[in-house]
């Protein structure tokens, strides 16, 4: 069958997530350590229910994606406690945490909802 619009949508917010967690980790390390941009969610806040309540996706794939969009959401907050800090020394600990909450974008979320989505 072919994707669904929801599917397409969540597809492209899952690359535009992509592509923002890229811009944070770029330029050989050296980034923002409170970029004013998060990454988005408002798509898959209204697509995914009306996926799954037309039941376009199995379990696995429902998984992935609310996987993927709850670590999105823990990113922005720990993005808005790097905000919150700039200017003070805790800024760099709220740094450390969310360079290995973009790893683990890379290494575990961002793959499976790529594979979910087939994107």
């Amino acid at each position: 069958r072919p994707p669904s619009i929801q599917e397409k949508a969540i597809c492209a917010e899952v690359g535009i997530c992509r592509e923002y967690a890229e811009t944070w980790r770029s330029d050989n390390g050296k980034h923002y350590m409170a970029p004013l941009y998060r990454l988005p969610v408002s798509t898959y806040s209204t697509a995914l229910p009306e996926l799954l309540s037309l039941g376009v996706l199995d379990g696995a794939q429902a998984k992935a994606l609310i996987d993927f969009f709850n670590h999105v959401e823990t990113m922005n907050r720990g993005l808005d406690r790097s905000d919150a800090a700039r200017g003070t020394p805790r800024i760099q600990t709220e740094d450390n945490r969310n360079t290995k909450k973009i790893n683990s974008f890379f290494e575990r979320y961002y793959p499976a909802a790529k594979k979910a989505l087939k994107c």
